[in-house]
């Protein structure tokens, strides 16, 4: 899962302008223990922001904070989502959803339906996941969006673009209303626009132009090694080591793939990590193979 098409809530609502000297001492705990959670998600550490929530989220139900607890929930089902633990956000996202129903709070339902789009494309459930979506996406005239573009939106059309090139249907399309979308709004940030220049990578690929394709792909990692989002830089270097396979540059290769699993690995990401290591070593065998045809071994007459 990409973290562009994830971000944590605002702490808490009453935490957003800043600490009050009268709040009780539960409150600021609670708050204290978001704070630093949501440190550790943007250092990627998934377990200790995790433990942060949990710990938030006991303090604010202690309370019967409504509001807090389900932004709680919220946070951890984007942590969740992130260490790819599908039972864990199944349940935070269905006490969410209970809560937003329980108490009205229809300004929460578009995010929550954003959630169920992303539980849904991680478990490869692709009708599902656009059932979600066309719930989320703007009207559009051919490319351009004729309404206006949040932050909720700008995320279901980048997901709706990824879900275009798995399905190899309408992708030059849907990163045309990408790029346009993503110049109208107001919510866009240099993650976003890199996740553009990948989806922009893709199209050039299709093209046959291995050199803009490239230099589209390290223009994104530029920026995500400039965000520290070890994440996207883990999948933009597996994603440049396979086009440099697909030119059969098996050093480059090799080389991209083993600085992708070094990051993956960082992050704890056992599943990618496991995946690129088999993907490294078919490209050995591939070299291996093909330094064979250029240099045959000579046979010897006895």
């Amino acid at each position: 899962m990409n973290r562009v098409y994830l971000f944590l809530l605002c702490l808490a609502v009453s935490s957003c302008g800043g600490n009050s000297v009268n709040k009780p001492t539960l409150m600021l705990n609670a708050e204290n223990y978001s704070a630093d959670a949501m440190q550790a998600y943007d250092e990627e550490n998934w377990i200790r922001a995790q433990r942060l929530f949990n710990q938030a989220l006991a303090l604010y139900q202690s309370i019967d904070n409504r509001t807090d607890t389900l932004i709680t929930h919220i946070n951890l089902v984007e942590v969740a989502l992130a260490k790819h633990d599908s039972q864990v956000a199944q349940r935070h996202l269905t006490l969410a959803t209970d809560i937003v129903q329980t108490d009205g709070l229809k300004s929460y339902q578009s995010r929550i339906a954003l959630l169920n789009a992303l539980m849904a494309l991680q478990q490869k459930q692709m009708i599902k996941t656009i059932h979600f979506l066309n719930d989320l996406l703007p009207e559009f005239k051919d490319e351009i969006a004729i309404t206006g573009i949040n932050a909720i939106q700008l995320a279901a059309i980048a997901i709706r673009t990824e879900i275009a090139f798995q399905q190899k249907n309408k992708e030059s399309l849907w990163t045309l209303r990408y790029g346009n979308a993503l110049k109208k709004s107001a919510n866009k940030n240099t993650a976003l626009e890199a996740r553009l220049l990948r989806f922009q990578s893709r199209l050039l690929l299709q093209q046959g132009d291995y050199e803009k394709s490239t230099a589209n792909l390290q223009q994104a990692l530029k920026i995500y090694k400039k965000n520290l989002s070890r994440s996207d830089i883990a999948a933009t270097l597996l994603e440049i080591g396979m086009l440099y396979e697909k030119q059969s540059d098996w050093q480059r290769t090799l080389n991209y793939f083993k600085r992708s699993i070094a990051v993956f690995s960082s992050i704890r990401n056992t599943e990618k990590v496991n995946k690129v290591t088999a993907m490294l070593a078919k490209v050995k065998s591939a070299e291996a193979n093909s330094a064979l045809r250029i240099n045959p071994k000579k046979s010897v007459d006895r």
